[in-house]
Protein backbone atom coordinates (compact mmCIF):
# COMPACT_ATOMS: atom_id res chain seq x y z
CA UNK A 1 0.00 0.00 0.00
CA UNK A 2 2.84 2.50 1.01
CA UNK A 3 4.42 1.72 -2.35
CA UNK A 4 1.81 2.50 -4.39
CA UNK A 5 1.39 5.70 -2.64
CA UNK A 6 4.46 6.58 -3.73
CA UNK A 7 4.21 5.43 -7.18
CA UNK A 8 0.90 7.54 -7.37
CA UNK A 9 3.34 10.10 -6.85
CA UNK A 10 5.15 8.94 -10.24
CA UNK A 11 8.30 6.54 -8.72
CA UNK A 12 8.71 2.72 -10.01
CA UNK A 13 9.34 0.27 -7.64
CA UNK A 14 10.43 -3.50 -7.76
CA UNK A 15 9.75 -6.17 -4.78
CA UNK A 16 12.13 -9.34 -5.81
CA UNK A 17 10.78 -12.84 -4.27
CA UNK A 18 7.28 -11.72 -2.99
CA UNK A 19 6.09 -14.96 -1.01
CA UNK A 20 2.05 -15.35 -2.12
CA UNK A 21 0.12 -18.35 -1.26
CA UNK A 22 -2.03 -19.85 -3.93
CA UNK A 23 -4.11 -22.83 -3.48
CA UNK A 24 -1.88 -23.90 -0.44
CA UNK A 25 1.14 -23.68 -2.10
CA UNK A 26 3.66 -21.07 -1.59
CA UNK A 27 5.18 -19.37 -4.63
CA UNK A 28 7.68 -16.50 -5.29
CA UNK A 29 7.17 -13.14 -7.81
CA UNK A 30 9.06 -10.38 -9.06
CA UNK A 31 6.68 -7.48 -9.22
CA UNK A 32 7.63 -4.18 -10.92
CA UNK A 33 5.10 -1.26 -10.17
CA UNK A 34 5.33 1.69 -12.50
CA UNK A 35 3.05 4.48 -12.83
CA UNK A 36 0.66 5.03 -15.90
CA UNK A 37 1.76 8.85 -16.80
CA UNK A 38 -0.32 10.26 -19.33
CA UNK A 39 -0.63 14.04 -20.54
CA UNK A 40 2.03 14.48 -17.87
CA UNK A 41 0.29 13.24 -15.04
CA UNK A 42 0.05 9.99 -12.95
CA UNK A 43 -3.44 8.88 -13.90
CA UNK A 44 -3.03 5.25 -12.57
CA UNK A 45 -0.56 2.34 -11.81
CA UNK A 46 0.75 -0.78 -13.95
CA UNK A 47 1.80 -3.86 -11.97
CA UNK A 48 3.13 -7.11 -14.31
CA UNK A 49 5.01 -9.73 -12.80
CA UNK A 50 6.80 -13.13 -13.11
CA UNK A 51 6.53 -16.55 -11.08
CA UNK A 52 10.15 -17.08 -10.15
CA UNK A 53 8.97 -20.08 -7.99
CA UNK A 54 11.57 -22.21 -9.98
CA UNK A 55 14.68 -20.03 -9.38
CA UNK A 56 14.08 -19.30 -5.55
CA UNK A 57 13.72 -22.96 -5.14
CA UNK A 58 16.72 -23.44 -7.15
CA UNK A 59 18.56 -20.98 -5.03
CA UNK A 60 17.33 -22.80 -1.81
CA UNK A 61 18.95 -25.90 -3.02
CA UNK A 62 22.12 -24.03 -3.56
CA UNK A 63 22.61 -22.68 -0.64
CA UNK A 64 21.89 -26.11 1.11
CA UNK A 65 24.05 -27.20 -0.69
CA UNK A 66 26.94 -24.64 0.01
CA UNK A 67 25.90 -25.58 3.54
CA UNK A 68 26.23 -28.86 3.37
CA UNK A 69 29.46 -28.35 1.93
CA UNK A 70 30.77 -26.30 4.36
CA UNK A 71 29.78 -28.32 7.17
CA UNK A 72 31.59 -31.28 5.75
CA UNK A 73 35.19 -29.58 5.48
CA UNK A 74 34.60 -28.13 9.44
CA UNK A 75 33.98 -31.30 10.31
CA UNK A 76 37.22 -32.59 8.91
CA UNK A 77 39.46 -29.32 9.90
CA UNK A 78 41.30 -31.31 12.12
CA UNK A 79 42.41 -34.01 9.97
CA UNK A 80 42.72 -31.76 6.78
CA UNK A 81 46.66 -31.60 6.94
CA UNK A 82 47.42 -35.35 8.06
CA UNK A 83 44.61 -37.02 6.14
CA UNK A 84 44.98 -35.24 2.76
CA UNK A 85 43.83 -38.69 1.10
CA UNK A 86 40.83 -39.07 2.75
CA UNK A 87 39.79 -35.72 2.16
CA UNK A 88 40.68 -36.03 -1.42
CA UNK A 89 38.22 -39.46 -1.75
CA UNK A 90 35.57 -36.91 -0.89
CA UNK A 91 36.21 -33.59 -2.74
CA UNK A 92 37.13 -35.38 -6.04
CA UNK A 93 33.79 -36.32 -6.45
CA UNK A 94 32.56 -32.60 -6.23
CA UNK A 95 31.56 -30.59 -9.30
CA UNK A 96 32.78 -27.64 -7.48
CA UNK A 97 36.20 -26.34 -7.80
CA UNK A 98 38.27 -26.55 -4.26
CA UNK A 99 42.10 -25.76 -3.66
CA UNK A 100 44.28 -24.84 -0.66
CA UNK A 101 46.70 -21.69 -0.27
CA UNK A 102 49.75 -21.52 2.18
CA UNK A 103 50.22 -17.97 4.37
CA UNK A 104 53.07 -17.72 1.42
CA UNK A 105 50.30 -17.73 -0.95
CA UNK A 106 51.38 -21.04 -2.65
CA UNK A 107 48.87 -23.77 -3.67
CA UNK A 108 48.81 -26.80 -2.37
CA UNK A 109 46.34 -29.01 -3.28
CA UNK A 110 43.78 -28.69 -6.37
CA UNK A 111 40.94 -31.20 -6.59
CA UNK A 112 40.13 -33.11 -9.64
CA UNK A 113 37.47 -30.63 -10.82
CA UNK A 114 39.17 -27.29 -10.83
CA UNK A 115 42.47 -29.18 -12.66
CA UNK A 116 40.02 -29.81 -15.11
CA UNK A 117 38.80 -26.27 -15.32
CA UNK A 118 42.37 -25.68 -16.15
CA UNK A 119 43.78 -28.33 -18.14
CA UNK A 120 46.87 -29.00 -15.95
CA UNK A 121 47.13 -32.32 -14.17
CA UNK A 122 49.34 -32.30 -11.36
CA UNK A 123 48.77 -29.74 -8.77
CA UNK A 124 52.34 -28.47 -8.67
CA UNK A 125 52.21 -26.69 -12.08
CA UNK A 126 49.03 -24.71 -10.63
CA UNK A 127 49.55 -21.39 -9.14
CA UNK A 128 47.34 -18.91 -7.01
CA UNK A 129 46.88 -16.78 -10.72
CA UNK A 130 46.31 -20.38 -12.45
CA UNK A 131 43.01 -20.97 -10.34
CA UNK A 132 42.12 -17.37 -9.23
CA UNK A 133 44.49 -14.12 -9.59
CA UNK A 134 41.10 -12.20 -7.75
CA UNK A 135 42.93 -10.05 -4.76
CA UNK A 136 40.30 -10.81 -2.81
CA UNK A 137 41.88 -14.65 -2.31
CA UNK A 138 44.99 -12.66 -1.42
CA UNK A 139 43.19 -10.75 1.09
CA UNK A 140 41.73 -13.35 2.55
CA UNK A 141 44.98 -15.11 3.34
CA UNK A 142 46.44 -12.32 4.82
CA UNK A 143 43.51 -11.39 6.96
CA UNK A 144 42.67 -15.03 8.34
CA UNK A 145 39.03 -14.23 7.36
CA UNK A 146 36.06 -15.52 5.00
CA UNK A 147 35.37 -14.12 2.16
CA UNK A 148 32.77 -14.33 -0.44
CA UNK A 149 32.21 -12.67 -4.20
CA UNK A 150 30.43 -13.56 -7.31
CA UNK A 151 32.90 -13.10 -10.46
CA UNK A 152 32.92 -14.10 -14.03
CA UNK A 153 36.05 -15.75 -14.97
CA UNK A 154 37.40 -17.84 -17.60
CA UNK A 155 39.55 -20.53 -15.98
CA UNK A 156 40.85 -21.58 -19.92
CA UNK A 157 38.45 -24.87 -20.10
CA UNK A 158 35.37 -23.32 -18.31
CA UNK A 159 34.53 -19.66 -18.19
CA UNK A 160 31.16 -18.04 -16.92
CA UNK A 161 30.12 -16.83 -13.03
CA UNK A 162 31.53 -18.18 -10.21
CA UNK A 163 30.44 -17.78 -6.55
CA UNK A 164 33.69 -18.29 -4.57
CA UNK A 165 33.92 -18.37 -0.97
CA UNK A 166 37.28 -18.24 0.68
CA UNK A 167 37.47 -19.85 4.54
CA UNK A 168 40.51 -20.28 6.60
CA UNK A 169 41.47 -23.57 8.43
CA UNK A 170 43.71 -23.40 11.63
CA UNK A 171 45.41 -27.00 11.34
CA UNK A 172 46.79 -29.08 14.59
CA UNK A 173 50.64 -27.68 14.27
CA UNK A 174 48.94 -24.26 14.17
CA UNK A 175 49.49 -22.95 10.76
CA UNK A 176 46.71 -21.13 8.93
CA UNK A 177 45.94 -22.01 5.54
CA UNK A 178 42.71 -21.12 3.07
CA UNK A 179 40.38 -23.08 1.66
CA UNK A 180 38.64 -21.94 -1.39
CA UNK A 181 35.52 -23.26 -2.88
CA UNK A 182 34.28 -21.94 -6.20
CA UNK A 183 31.10 -23.09 -7.50
CA UNK A 184 29.62 -22.52 -11.29
CA UNK A 185 26.58 -20.74 -11.27
CA UNK A 186 26.72 -19.77 -14.38
CA UNK A 187 23.04 -21.29 -15.48
CA UNK A 188 21.51 -19.63 -12.87
CA UNK A 189 22.42 -16.25 -13.47
CA UNK A 190 21.38 -16.98 -16.95
CA UNK A 191 18.24 -17.73 -15.25
CA UNK A 192 17.66 -14.23 -13.51
CA UNK A 193 18.97 -12.36 -16.91
CA UNK A 194 16.16 -14.07 -18.59
CA UNK A 195 13.38 -13.84 -15.93
CA UNK A 196 14.87 -9.43 -15.75
CA UNK A 197 14.03 -9.97 -19.44
CA UNK A 198 11.08 -11.30 -19.85
CA UNK A 199 9.76 -8.80 -16.96
CA UNK A 200 11.20 -5.76 -18.72
CA UNK A 201 8.98 -7.27 -22.25
CA UNK A 202 5.82 -8.06 -20.37
CA UNK A 203 5.89 -4.18 -18.71
CA UNK A 204 6.66 -2.67 -22.05
CA UNK A 205 3.64 -4.74 -23.39
CA UNK A 206 1.26 -3.21 -21.09
CA UNK A 207 2.62 -0.06 -21.60
CA UNK A 208 2.61 -0.05 -25.55
CA UNK A 209 -1.04 -1.16 -25.08
CA UNK A 210 -2.37 1.05 -22.52
CA UNK A 211 -0.68 4.12 -24.76
CA UNK A 212 -2.11 2.83 -28.01
CA UNK A 213 -5.69 2.69 -26.39
CA UNK A 214 -5.17 6.03 -24.62
CA UNK A 215 -4.41 7.60 -28.28
CA UNK A 216 -6.73 5.45 -30.10
CA UNK A 217 -10.00 6.55 -28.75
CA UNK A 218 -9.76 10.43 -29.18
CA UNK A 219 -8.47 9.44 -32.38
CA UNK A 220 -11.88 7.42 -33.40
CA UNK A 221 -13.97 10.77 -32.34
CA UNK A 222 -11.77 13.19 -34.26
CA UNK A 223 -11.72 11.06 -37.75
CA UNK A 224 -15.16 10.36 -37.37
CA UNK A 225 -16.44 14.75 -36.83
CA UNK A 226 -13.47 15.27 -39.77
CA UNK A 227 -15.29 12.47 -42.19
CA UNK A 228 -19.08 13.93 -41.29
CA UNK A 229 -17.45 17.94 -41.91
CA UNK A 230 -15.87 16.48 -45.11
CA UNK A 231 -19.44 15.55 -46.54
CA UNK A 232 -20.69 19.17 -46.09
CA UNK A 233 -20.37 22.18 -48.15
CA UNK A 234 -17.13 24.09 -47.30
CA UNK A 235 -14.95 26.91 -48.77
CA UNK A 236 -11.92 25.57 -50.39
CA UNK A 237 -9.55 26.60 -47.57
CA UNK A 238 -11.99 24.82 -45.19
CA UNK A 239 -11.64 21.42 -47.27
CA UNK A 240 -8.11 21.74 -47.51
CA UNK A 241 -7.85 22.03 -43.62
CA UNK A 242 -10.39 19.23 -43.54
CA UNK A 243 -8.52 16.84 -45.87
CA UNK A 244 -4.94 18.18 -43.94
CA UNK A 245 -6.45 17.00 -40.27
CA UNK A 246 -7.19 13.32 -42.09
CA UNK A 247 -3.92 12.98 -43.11
CA UNK A 248 -2.30 13.42 -40.03
CA UNK A 249 -5.19 11.44 -37.97
CA UNK A 250 -4.00 8.80 -40.76
CA UNK A 251 -0.26 8.92 -39.87
CA UNK A 252 -0.81 9.04 -35.95
CA UNK A 253 -3.49 5.91 -36.59
CA UNK A 254 -0.30 4.17 -38.47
Amino acid sequence: KEIMGKCLEGSSHRISNYAYVREGKPIYLNISINPLILHGEVTGIILSSSDVTEEVNLKEVLRDYASRLEDIVKERTDELLSEKEKLNAIVETLEAGLFLVSERKKVTWVNRTLREWIGKEKTKDISIDNVYGGHNIKRAVDENKMIQEVIYHDFGKRKGYFQVTSTPLVGPDGHVQTLVLIQDITDMKRMEEQMMHSEKLSALARISSGVAHEIGNPLTSISSYVQILREMEHDEFTKESLDTIAKHINRITD
